[in-house]
């Protein structure tokens, strides 16, 4: 990521979601995807305002109104003096003070069983009532040596034991745990297992806006007819329009629920593509109706 400044500016853009115009920021290649992922997520739920007459925002603006929306929402607890309301209160000065963080690069560590290391930085998406979620989960049904060996460990605890297995430092059971935890990491690069999709979609309600982490990107979600649709805040992205949905190159639809896709796994836990784009071409074939629904999101 490149480094930023607080005269940094975001493009303003309008989309249209749901029927709304709403303005959204867009970032050059490498702007910090962290923030436009939260703030963006706000635009859309409309608790974080901006006016499309702006053609563009500094980044010190953009973290003053992302401050001032963190107070908004955790009002009640600063006009309380409850044990719990003190506590908010605690952690919002320690989070208001962390929010350039979001634009200078966000220190995240996935856990293999779901969810997050808690750290500091973590509790701004909580304060802002914004859902956090990854994909990169290990499916404990069928492969229960794998998840046995990973646990509840984060990634880097884990990468700790690769490292040692690759220094031979490990022997016996140790090795052998090691090994499993290894070949789970090669084979998941992409940080997306069928498991990690089903609890994405299990976890975000249909039309819920999140935030998707995945290899060191932070992506503004939305969920709609059980697609995971991606905001695109790349200024300068050149991709084929294919890459995009078709109805907008605003969007770019990530993935499909496990049933929409292909069930059968090869042997290293992957999916099977070849099944499933025969299945996929033989589904176009069969319901021409069906292929537009699935080409043309709804959201826009």
């Amino acid at each position: 990521m490149a480094s930023v400044d607080s005269n940094d500016l975001f493009p303003v853009r309008t989309i249209n979601f749901l029927g709304r115009d709403v303005p959204t920021l867009g970032q050059n290649e490498f702007g910090p995807c962290a923030l436009l992922g939260v703030v963006n997520a706000l635009l859309l739920r409309g608790t974080l305002k901006i006016s499309s007459d702006h053609g563009a925002l500094t980044l010190q603006d953009v973290l003053a109104r992302l401050a001032d929306r963190m107070m908004e929402a955790n009002q009640r607890a600063q006009e309380s003096s409850d044990e719990a309301s003190l506590n908010v209160r605690a952690a919002l000065d320690g989070a208001v003070t962390r929010l350039p963080t979001l634009a200078e690069g966000l220190d995240v560590n996935v856990k293999f069983n779901g969810g997050f290391e808690f750290t500091s930085d973590l509790a701004i998406f909580d304060l802002l009532d914004v859902r956090l979620v990854h994909g990169w989960r290990v499916d404990g049904e069928n492969d229960p040596e794998t998840a046995e060996a990973l646990g509840s460990r984060s990634y880097n605890e884990c990468i700790q034991e690769v490292v040692q297995l690759r220094t031979d430092e490990l022997e016996g059971a140790a090795k052998q745990r090691a090994e499993l935890v290894s070949a789970f990491l090669e084979r998941t690069k992409t940080q997306l297992t069928y498991a990690g999709l089903a609890e994405i979609h299990s976890t975000l309600r249909e039309n819920e806006v999140g935030v998707l982490y995945r290899n060191l990107h932070f992506s503004t979600v939305f969920k709609r007819d059980g697609v995971l649709y991606a905001l695109v805040t790349d200024i300068g992205c050149r991709r084929p329009a294919s890459f995009f949905t078709r109805a907008s190159r605003r969007w770019r639809a990530l993935t499909r629920p496990p049933a929409q896709t292909a069930s059968r796994r090869t042997s290293s836990g992957s999916a099977s593509t070849t099944s499933a784009a025969t299945r996929t071409s033989a589904t176009r074939r069969s319901n021409p109706r069906r292929r537009r629904a699935a080409r043309t999101p709804t959201i826009c």
